[in-house]
């Protein structure tokens, strides 16, 4: 699918990702930007459905035909917002069924096994039209992508809290270890 792995930079909503993600592109690092959010944003724009809490499955769907178009086009990229195995720790949060084409992916040649994990960072949390969850359900979605991430065979890397910049330097000496 792609000649080299990206790394997956994720954890829950409002934990500074998109923020680090910034970081790391100011420090010369290529980086995929979350494609989530652009979906959400494009749906609450055409007056659709597919976001996380109206319509989880159509979100899922688009959320995975986005991020292989990104895959295929986006090669340079090192870094990426989230990974598709978010998208299975959102289902299973929601106690939903794990559609073929995500069961059958191979997240393993797509992505780096180290995962930098952005944990719930209760003082920056905040929420917005396209993060409207209160922190309990971000606390929740913690966890199941902890556990996700861990059964399907990642090594979660937790990034201290710090400031943007110290935290993308973090990252940079563990890719070059």
């Amino acid at each position: 699918m792609r000649e080299s792995k990206r790394y997956i930079i994720t954890g829950p909503p409002g934990a500074g990702k998109s923020t680090l993600i910034e970081a790391l592109r100011q420090a010369g690092y290529p980086c995929a930007d979350e494609v989530s959010r652009d979906i959400i944003i494009k749906e609450q724009k055409d007056d659709k459905d597919g976001m996380p809490w109206k319509n989880l499955a159509r979100f899922t769907r688009l959320v995975f035909e986005q991020t292989l178009r990104s895959l295929r086009f986006d090669k340079n990229a090192l870094f990426c917002d989230r990974g598709l195995p978010d998208n299975l720790a959102y289902l299973r949060h929601a106690d939903m069924e794990i559609p073929d084409y995500l069961k059958k992916f191979p997240f393993q040649a797509c992505y780096q096994r180290k995962v930098f994990y952005t944990p719930l960072w209760k003082e920056i949390y905040k929420t917005d039209p396209q993060r409207p969850d209160a922190i309990d359900t971000a606390a929740a979605l913690d966890l199941q992508l902890r556990q996700t991430y861990d059964e399907m065979g990642f090594q979660l890397i937790f990034i201290p809290f710090d400031s943007p910049a110290s935290r993308a330097a973090f990252i940079i000496r563990q890719i070059k270890t």
